[in-house]
């Protein structure tokens, strides 16, 4: 079919009407449609938000950014990561160490541990006790006998009993033992 006029097709086609359907850049659908059958809002499904559809009277719908989305889901795994650190920071370290923040007693016999120590005064006691120590105490203690103990760094390291040592990796700390054999030295 040839229209009469040429341009005023061109502009009626620019405007999105046009003189027969079969001219319609894009058909209109057989039957309306209800929210059950596919549009959210009860009309005709026109594409939707992100996959560049048509609009209303065939016109074209720009893709929307998905910043919003993209902004949410940033800020939920910020949130996650920060819930993570605080349970950390407050109810120790999940991977098998204890977390001293202020002040810590451990009473053991036998036992193999790890203690992150972070400015915290420490206390150690018991027998045959092996612990490694991170990070840096105010003061460290030692009770008990044959206890073996790897400290970062302290302030104070005190050892009281019998055969206890103590190795420090950095620092000068102020060094106090009672006791017979207890061995406190830089390593």
């Amino acid at each position: 079919m040839k229209p009469e006029d040429p341009e005023q097709y061109i502009r009626d086609l620019e405007r999105g009407v046009s003189p027969t359907p079969e001219a319609a850049p894009f058909p209109a659908p057989s039957q309306p449609f209800s929210p059950a059958s596919g549009s959210p809002f009860g009309g005709p499904y026109s594409g939707g938000p992100y996959d560049g559809g048509i609009g209303p009277a065939g016109t074209f719908r720009p893709r929307r950014r998905p910043g919003r989305r993209m902004l949410a889901w940033v800020v939920a795994h910020i949130v996650v990561a920060a819930v993570i650190i605080v349970a950390v920071y407050f109810f120790g370290n999940p991977f098998g160490a204890t977390t001293v923040h202020g002040n810590l007693i451990m009473e053991n016999s036998g036992a193999k541990d790890t203690i992150v120590c972070n400015d915290g005064d420490l206390k150690l006691d018991g027998d045959n006790n092996t612990y490694i120590v991170t990070g840096h105490c105010r003061r460290l203690g030692i009770f008990g006998s044959g206890n073996h103990v790897t400290v970062d760094s302290a302030d104070t390291i005190s050892a009281f009993g019998d055969d206890n040592a103590v190795i420090y990796h950095s620092g000068s700390p102020e060094i106090s033992k009672t006791g017979n054999n207890n061995t406190v030295s830089h390593g």
